[in-house]
C-alpha cells in the first residue's frame, strides 16, 4: 500500500490530518500473502496496522476483537515531579472511517487463540477505562485505485491445509483457515 492514505486523525482542537504509508524502494516491497493475528491484547499501533491492511483488503485479520485503543497520549510531568498527567492528544479512525477507540477491531476470520491472561483475570478493554476518549468515526480516506490494486495482489495462496512445519499448534490451525480449499464432495455409490 505504498503511499496510500492510512489514518484520519482528529486532534484536540478538532483539526483532522491524514497519515500516509511510506513509499519503500521496489526491492523492499512485499507483494506476497499477508495476514494479521489479533486478540484482546492487540492495541494501539498494532490495531492501526491490522485495520489498515484489512480496510484496503490487503490482508485478512484472524482472531478475536482487539483492545480498542484508537487514541494517542502525551505524558506531561509536573514541575514538582510528583506525578504525571496523561493527555489524550488525538483519536484516529481506520482508512475506511471505522472507529477503533473503545470499539476495537473485529477480525474478518474469528479464531479463539488461547488466552495469555492470568487465571481469573478480567479482560481489560479501553472502553472499561475511566475517562477514556470516546470513539470517533472518521472520513473514508482510501484511494479507490489503491483498494482495487490491493484486491488483486492480496490473494492468499491455496494450500489445501498443508501449512507446516509449524512450531505452534494454534498458529497452524489459524493458517489453515487462510487459503484452505474445500474438497469437492465425493459421491458414494
Amino acid at each position: 500500500m505504498p503511499g496510500a492514505p492510512l489514518f484520519a486523525m482528529r486532534r484536540r482542537d478538532g483539526t483532522v490530518e491524514i497519515d500516509r504509508a511510506p513509499v519503500p524502494r521496489d526491492r523492499d516491497r512485499w507483494t506476497g500473502a499477508v495476514a494479521t493475528f489479533v486478540d484482546g491484547t492487540t492495541a494501539s499501533a498494532a490495531e492501526m496496522i491490522a485495520g489498515a491492511l484489512a480496510a484496503y483488503r490487503r490482508a485478512p485479520s484472524v482472531g478475536s476483537t482487539t483492545f480498542g485503543k484508537g487514541c494517542a497520549q502525551e505524558y506531561v510531568d509536573d514541575d514538582a515531579h510528583a506525578g504525571v498527567i496523561r493527555l489524550t492528544t488525538l483519536v484516529y479512525a481506520l482508512p475506511d472511517g471505522t472507529p477503533v477507540q473503545r470499539v476495537g477491531l473485529v477480525p474478518q476470520i474469528r479464531f479463539p487463540f488461547a488466552s495469555t491472561a492470568e487465571p481469573g483475570a478480567t479482560e481489560e478493554r479501553e472502553a472499561k477505562l475511566a475517562h477514556s476518549a470516546p470513539p470517533w468515526r472518521g472520513p473514508d480516506v482510501r484511494d479507490p485505485s489503491s483498494v482495487a490494486g490491493a484486491r488483486e495482489e492480496a490473494g492468499w495462496p491455496a494450500h489445501g491445509g498443508n501449512v507446516g512445519p509449524c512450531q505452534d499448534i494454534e498458529t497452524c490451525r489459524a493458517l489453515r483457515l487462510l487459503g484452505g480449499t474445500r474438497r469437492a464432495p465425493i459421491a458414494k455409490h
